[in-house]
C-alpha cells in the first residue's frame, strides 16, 4: 500500500478505485427551475398561505408545502392559480 494519506472524507472513492455515485441535487434551484403547478398533483388549489419560508397550498387532497427563499414574500394569486411572489427588499 502506498504511504499517500487519503483523507477519510473526501478520498475514499479514490483510495479504492471506485467510481463516486451521481450526485443528485435537491436544493431550491431544482424548485425554482420547475412551476409550482409541475409540482403539486392535480387537484383544485384551495388557498396559498406563507409562513416564514414556507409557502402552503391548500388543495383537496391536504397541504402542499414548497420552501422558498426569505427575501420573497407571497402577493397574492394569478389567473391561472399561481401564488404571485415578490422580492422584499429591505
Amino acid at each position: 500500500m502506498s504511504k499517500q494519506y487519503y483523507h477519510p472524507d473526501t478520498d475514499f472513492w479514490r483510495k479504492y478505485k471506485i467510481e463516486a455515485p451521481e450526485a443528485i441535487s435537491h436544493g431550491i434551484e431544482d424548485t425554482a427551475a420547475n412551476p409550482l403547478s409541475d409540482q403539486i398533483p392535480k387537484n383544485k388549489i384551495i388557498s396559498y398561505t406563507l409562513e416564514g419560508n414556507k409557502l402552503i397550498a391548500q388543495t383537496d387532497l391536504g397541504e402542499v408545502v414548497n420552501y422558498i427563499p426569505t427575501e420573497y414574500i407571497l402577493h397574492g394569486v394569478d389567473d391561472k392559480g399561481q401564488p404571485i411572489l415578490r422580492r422584499f427588499d429591505a
